[in-house]
C-alpha cells in the first residue's frame, strides 16, 4: 500500500478524496476534465493503463515483470513485444 500523503498511514486505494476511494464514475469525470483542460480530448482509464505499460516497456521493464505485476495479461504480450525494437 502507498502511504496516505497527509496521515502517512497505508492507503488501500490509489485515487482518493479525503481518505475515501474515488468511484469509477468520478474518476472518469475527473479524467475527462483533465484531458479537456490539456487539450487532448477524451481519455479512458484503460488508455492510461495502456500508455503507462507502453512507457514501462520502452524504459526497459520486461514483459515478464509486467505480467507478474498484473499490468499485462498473457494475451497482451504480442501487442507489446515489438516496442523496444523501435
Amino acid at each position: 500500500p502507498i502511504p496516505h500523503p497527509r496521515t502517512g498511514r497505508p492507503a488501500d486505494f490509489l485515487f482518493t478524496a479525503h481518505g475515501h476511494r474515488i468511484g469509477a464514475n468520478r474518476l472518469r469525470k475527473e479524467l475527462d476534465r483533465a484531458a479537456k483542460s490539456a487539450g487532448i480530448g477524451h481519455v479512458t482509464p484503460h488508455q492510461l493503463r495502456h500508455t503507462y505499460a507502453t512507457a514501462l516497456v520502452n524504459a526497459g521493464v520486461s514483459l515478464q515483470a509486467l505480467k507478474r505485476s498484473g499490468m499485462l495479461a498473457a494475451r497482451q504480450m504480442n501487442c507489446f513485444s515489438g516496442l523496444r525494437a523501435a
